[in-house]
């Protein structure tokens, strides 16, 4: 390709496709979605229960998505919900202990597959990567293109 900004940007869209790929790979072996992985990691990761609302606005998906993921790891035991006293229209959802064995041994093979795809770049490499996704996202919001 001559045009330069054009082939950076297949480039990029390429890679995002073969890491989209690859992760829908390993969640599915672990029979779980990329989504229901975030919300478990999130449930482990902070200190006490959650509220639905309060997954959809940390992970920035919309409520009626996490009610639906929500229900699935409910089904699979490895979530529990219960209800907030102060407000009956909402549940605190937190990890069972099979949902946290689950997490943790899903987290431990992502960490591992991220190590082996980001080990083709240096340390330096990926702080300029990193450097670089961040002023491409800051392209993109300025661009329009996402309103």
């Amino acid at each position: 390709y001559q045009n330069r900004p054009h082939r950076a940007l297949l480039e990029v869209w390429w890679t995002s496709n073969l890491l989209r790929r690859a992760a829908r790979r390993l969640f599915s072996a672990f029979e779980m979605s990329e989504a229901q992985f975030n919300i478990m990691l999130v449930l482990r990761d902070v200190s006490g229960p959650m509220t639905q609302g309060g997954l959809s606005r940390l992970l920035l998906v919309d409520e009626a998505n996490v009610t639906g993921l929500v229900d699935r790891l409910e089904t699979q035991r490895f979530v529990k919900r219960s209800s907030v006293p102060a407000d009956r229209r909402s549940y605190h959802v937190s990890l069972t202990p099979l949902g946290r064995k689950k997490v943790d041994l899903l987290d431990k093979a992502y960490r591992a597959k991220v190590q082996q795809v980001m080990s083709a770049l240096t340390a330096t490499q990926q702080q300029e990567l990193t450097r670089l996704m961040g002023i491409l996202r800051t392209g993109l919001a300025d661009s329009g293109l996402l309103a």
